[in-house]
């Protein structure tokens, strides 16, 4: 064909980019006509007879494109869409712009939520070219909060927060740009979370972006829990809203025990886990596989560790606040 391999490449990222950019139903492989991409490859190779060689090799030989129909109304589509997915990603890291159509993307569709994890993933480990990747991600945070809610913006976070953890917090802690917009990107995702704009799935993902970036929200992966104090006085209790009352005020947890805070407790005491998947989830998801008499345990080595800190033996609600946790 008197190319390289390089342009090669690039003809099937072209086309996988076209594919995927015009397809109804991105949740699936997608179909191209043979006519697209026939103009494809004759614009990449320069002439018709050398992209018919390209097609029929590439279909026939290679199965990178599998194809159906007769010849006039043929179409193309990928063996998978994770792989229409990676080749448009590369097509879209290698934009001189790609900061730009990103946040364009995010702002358009969760649809595009692969596409830019995979973009910036070439970009950071096939490429080494982080600084590219982290300039995207600063690219799609908005300046401040918006007023009314706006799932485009919203959803630029969630896909920045996803873009960054891609890429790896030790990798933005080193990188000047990356390490300048981790602050900022954290909060913006603890101000998604609070927030009801996306799906509660999405926001779920979006937790797990901040795990992977570091949540910084008291009481999650910090030791201290963050306390709720609940009054004295009447309730509605169950379905028929029975009144009942607490007699004597008292705190709880705002957020049930983290993984992060169980495996301090785990590191701190030497205590042996009795189900060791209760340390593989997410840092700062509830912890699980937990029994009652080590989940007392906790509870005792957490009290006696707080006294410990503050030097006195009144109740721990007090304590906290006494000492400025909430």
């Amino acid at each position: 064909l008197g190319t390289t391999a390089e342009d090669l490449q690039r003809l099937l990222w072209e086309i996988a980019w076209e594919a995927h950019s015009k397809a109804e139903d991105r949740s699936q492989s997608a179909d191209i006509p043979r006519l697209d991409v026939m103009v494809i490859a004759e614009d990449h190779l320069g002439n018709m007879a050398k992209a018919e060689q390209f097609l029929e090799y590439t279909e026939q030989r290679a199965h990178l494109l599998v194809g159906r129909g007769g010849r006039r109304e043929r179409v193309y589509s990928f063996p998978h869409r994770t792989f229409q997915e990676y080749l448009a990603a590369c097509h879209l890291a290698a934009l001189w712009r790609f900061k730009l159509r990103a946040k364009e993307l995010a702002a358009e569709s969760v649809d595009w939520r692969e596409v830019l994890n995979l973009a910036v993933g070439t970009l950071a480990f096939n490429q080494n070219n982080r600084e590219k990747a982290f300039d995207a991600v600063e690219a799609m945070l908005p300046d401040r909060l918006p007023a009314v809610v706006d799932e485009a913006v919203w959803r630029q976070v969630w896909l920045a927060g996803e873009m960054c953890a891609t890429i790896g917090r030790p990798a933005a802690e080193r990188d000047e740009v990356g390490k300048a917009i981790l602050p900022r990107l954290r909060d913006l995702l603890v101000a998604l979370l609070e927030n009801e704009a996306l799906t509660p799935a999405q926001r779920a993902e979006a937790g797990d972006a901040l795990a992977k970036l570091g949540d910084p929200r008291p009481g999650v992966c910090t030791l201290e829990p963050h306390l709720i104090e609940i009054p004295a006085g009447d309730f509605l209790y169950g379905d028929e809203k029975e009144t009942r009352t607490i007699e004597q005020p008292f705190a709880i947890a705002r957020y049930p025990v983290t993984v992060a805070q169980f495996q301090a407790f785990v590191e701190a005491s030497g205590h042996e886990p009795e189900d060791p998947d209760s340390l593989r989830g997410t840092p700062n998801h509830p912890v699980v596989w937990v029994s009652w008499y080590e989940a007392t345990t906790y509870c005792e080595w957490l009290t006696k560790e707080l006294r410990e800190w503050t030097g006195t033996p009144e109740p721990l609600a007090s304590l906290l606040r006494e000492h400025g946790w909430r």
